[in-house]
């Protein structure tokens, strides 16, 4: 059955907007470089070498980049490692990309994919989208676009916008009829709402064009509007067309 026009971009819209962001795994830079003060990291280390593993995370983020105390790699290597063997999902992602980038000498690539699925597992989503770069262009791991296309859509389910972006992209370039390219639509969306310019202007060209789903000018300027006020030039030539 076929909704009407306005219903349908309506019902797209509402269900990308649904999303969850938890406190723990809050929205941002990886490592915190700002904020903490000594007495802090000393707070930090009594929980983290008296029991309570979990914050030895967050220890070792500040650590990691030297805030509110000497910057020491080394130690907050060690400092993930023992929170990541407590199961703390960030400490595993942390990890993780220390071994990818190899950084202060460590080496293993197949420790570094072991570390990152684990944290996705652990539903951490970063490393869910990591996983699904690597799989993507095939660095370190075999190419594998089905395995890149699920860790994405993980990823996007936790409202990652990296990955709600890769994810749309690849639903459009596999779809052509419309319920695929409606996936793709949601994808952009969550993306667009945090700041993906590139979603913006993709969701605004299908919604512009009518060639798979109905064309919505209103719904396209919508996108383009948020495109633009990102610098994206394209939307910004798109949306004057409109008008």
């Amino acid at each position: 059955m076929k909704l009407p026009k306005i219903a349908l971009a309506f019902a797209v819209l509402i269900v990308a907007g649904c999303e969850t962001v938890t406190p723990s795994n809050p929205r941002g830079t990886v490592y915190q470089s700002s904020g903490p003060t000594e007495n802090d990291i000393i707070n930090l280390e009594n929980k983290c070498y008296s029991g309570e593993t979990y914050y030895c995370n967050a220890l070792a983020n500040y650590y990691y980049v030297g805030a509110a105390t000497p910057q020491n790699k080394s130690r907050a290597i060690d400092l993930w490692r023992k929170a990541c063997n407590i199961n703390v999902a960030e400490a595993c992602f942390n990890l993780g990309k220390a071994y990818l980038n190899r950084e202060e000498g460590l080496r293993g690539n197949k420790t570094a994919i072991k570390l990152l699925t684990k944290a996705c597992d652990k539903r951490e989503r970063r490393a869910c989208t990591q996983l699904g770069e690597l799989h993507e262009k095939g660095k370190i791991v075999s190419r594998n676009r089905n395995k890149a296309y699920a860790y994405y859509s993980t990823a996007c389910d936790m409202v990652d916008e990296k990955a709600c972006h890769r994810l749309g992209l690849m639903q459009e370039s596999r779809s052509s009829d419309r319920s695929g390219i409606l996936k793709a639509v949601v994808s952009y969306e969550k993306a667009c709402r945090f700041d993906i310019a590139e979603s913006c202007l993709r969701a605004g060209n299908i919604y512009s064009t009518g060639k798979i789903v109905s064309k919505i000018p209103k719904v396209a300027s919508k996108f383009y509007d948020k495109g633009c006020n990102l610098g994206n030039k394209e939307s910004c030539k798109k949306l004057s067309r409109l008008r």
